[in-house]
């Protein structure tokens, strides 16, 4: 509660990342995807910030100082994701996102 640290690492894509946060935690993932057509596949990292919905809002509050912090430490990302419960956490609307940052989407 007073730290922030390393709970997760793995290699098991979006559903198993998603599988692993907690509704009583606020959490922060940086998430590798790769993305583009078949003429260009490139990788994607994608910055989540996610507020469980069982998190009180002194907590949720203390996210956006946090967030700073945070983003300091993992350095450069493409795009950044918020979810505050499960059902706003979906990989097309990740996906979409990424799409819209890269540019020319042919």
């Amino acid at each position: 509660k007073n730290y922030i640290t390393v709970a997760v690492s793995g290699d098991g894509g979006f559903a198993h990342f998603a599988s692993r946060l907690r509704d009583d935690e606020c959490s922060w993932a940086l998430l590798r995807l790769v993305a583009g057509d078949q003429e260009s596949r490139r990788a994607k990292f994608v910055f989540v910030q996610y507020n469980g919905p069982n998190v009180g809002g002194m907590a949720k509050s203390r996210t956006g100082v946090h967030k700073a912090i945070v983003e300091k430490m993992i350095g450069q990302f493409h795009v950044f994701y918020f979810a505050e419960d499960r059902a706003s956490l979906c990989e097309a609307e990740v996906r979409a996102k990424i799409d819209k940052s890269s540019g020319a989407n042919y």
